[in-house]
C-alpha cells in the first residue's frame, strides 16, 4: 500500500529511538493521484505533533517519509476507506487463558518425559504438520499411480518383461509397490490421519498448535462483535485439545449454555479434560464449567440442534472430498437456522 501511494525516491523513516522527534529539515509536499488518502502536514524543526498516530485507531494512520535526494521529510496521512471495519478488541497477539496454562504446567509437571524433550518433539511435529496436504481424490490417486507405473515401465523395461512371466509376477507386484509407494510419497500422496497413542503425544501436539489454534479462533470470533452474537448452545466437532473452547468461554463464559466437544480419539478427549480442568487441576477437581460436555460422537437425533457449530482443522483429517461434503452436511443439519 505504501509503494502504490508514495514515489519509488520515498523510504520509511525511522526516528531515533531516544529522541521522538522529527529530523531537522524542513518538510515539503508528496504529490499523489489519490488526493483523499495522502495528506503532507508540515511541521517545524524538531518538534513533535501530539495528533499523529502510527495505527489505524482512529481510522488514520501518519507515515513518516524522507527524500534522501533532496533530504526533505514528508508525513503522509493514510485513511481507511468508509466500509473499512476496525475492530478494537483484536490484536495482534493473543495471549493463553491463565487458567489453560496453569493446567497445562501441571500436566508438563506430572509427565515423566522432561520438558525440552517434549518441546523438541513440538517443533518437529509442527514442521510435520506444516507440511501436510489435504488427501486426493480416488481419481486423482488412481490416475497418478498409473503415470508412475508407466514411468517406471519406460525407466526399466526388464520390469515389464518380467511381470509378463506368470511365475515371477508376485515378486515384481512388491517391487513395483514399494518403488509406487516412494514415488507418491514424493509427491505429496502419503497422506494420513492424526492419530494418539497416549497422553504423552497429546501433549506434544498441544505444545505445538494450542497457541496458533486458540489465535486463530478467537479472532474469528471477534467477528460476532459486530452484531452482537452470543449463542446458547456451541457444537465443536473435532475439537482436539479443545483450542475452540477456550476461546468461546474467554468470550461468552457461562453465558453459554452447552459446550459440546466431539472427538473420537479418547487420548485426545482425556487430555482436553485435565486441560479443561484449569487451576483446579492439581486436585483432580471439576471442569472450568458446568456447561462444557466431553463425547464421542454426536447426539444421533436431529433434533438437538446449536447456535453455533464449529468445524476447526477438521475436514484435513476426511479421507476424501465426499467424506468432507457429507460431514458438512451432517453439521449443517444441526444448526438452528
Amino acid at each position: 500500500m505504501v509503494r502504490r501511494l508514495i514515489p519509488r525516491q520515498f523510504t520509511h523513516y525511522r526516528p531515533n529511538k531516544n529522541k521522538n522527534i522529527l529530523p531537522s529539515f524542513p518538510t515539503t509536499s508528496i504529490n499523489s493521484t489519490e488526493s483523499n488518502n495522502l495528506i503532507v502536514k508540515k511541521k517545524r524543526w524538531g518538534q513533535q505533533d501530539p495528533s499523529l498516530n502510527r495505527t489505524f485507531a482512529n481510522r488514520c494512520a501518519h507515515l513518516t517519509t524522507i527524500n534522501h535526494n533532496t533530504e526533505t521529510v514528508g508525513i503522509a496521512k493514510l485513511t481507511l476507506p468508509p466500509k473499512a471495519i476496525v475492530n478494537p478488541r483484536v490484536t495482534k497477539l493473543s495471549k493463553l487463558p491463565l487458567d489453560a496454562v496453569e493446567a497445562l504446567g501441571g500436566i508438563l509437571m506430572e509427565s515423566k518425559v522432561p520438558s525440552k524433550q517434549l518441546q523438541r518433539e513440538a517443533d518437529v511435529l509442527s514442521n510435520h504438520l506444516d507440511q501436510r496436504h489435504f488427501p486426493p481424490s480416488i481419481v486423482e490417486f488412481r490416475q497418478t499411480r498409473r503415470e508412475i507405473l508407466d514411468e517406471i515401465f519406460e525407466e526399466n523395461p526388464a520390469f515389464c518383461y518380467e511381470y509378463n512371466i506368470y511365475q515371477n509376477r508376485p515378486f515384481i507386484e512388491s517391487q513395483l509397490a514399494k518403488l509406487v509407494q516412494e514415488r507418491l510419497a514424493v509427491r505429496r500422496y502419503n497422506w494420513k490421519p492424526l492419530k494418539f497413542k497416549d497422553l504423552r503425544q497429546a501433549t506434544v501436539y498441544c505444545l505445538s498448535r494450542f497457541g496458533g489454534h486458540f489465535a486463530e479462533m478467537k479472532r474469528v470470533l471477534a467477528e460476532f462483535d459486530r452484531n452482537g452474537f452470543v449463542p446458547n448452545k456451541i457444537l465443536d466437532f473435532g475439537s482436539g485439545i479443545g483450542s475452540s473452547f477456550w476461546a468461546a468461554y474467554e468470550r461468552w463464559g457461562d453465558s453459554v449454555q452447552e459446550y459440546s466437544l466431539i472427538d473420537n480419539d479418547l487420548s485426545m478427549r482425556h487430555f482436553s479434560i485435565d486441560l479443561s480442568r484449569g487451576r483446579n487441576y492439581s486436585d483432580k477437581g471439576e471442569l472450568i464449567s458446568k456447561n462444557l460436555f466431553f463425547r464421542k460422537e454426536i447426539f444421533p437425533s436431529p433434533k438437538h440442534t446449536y447456535d453455533l457449530v464449529i468445524l476447526h482443522r477438521t475436514l484435513i483429517e476426511m479421507p476424501s472430498q465426499e467424506a468432507r461434503k457429507e460431514l458438512i452436511e451432517k453439521l449443517w443439519k444441526r444448526t438452528n437456522k
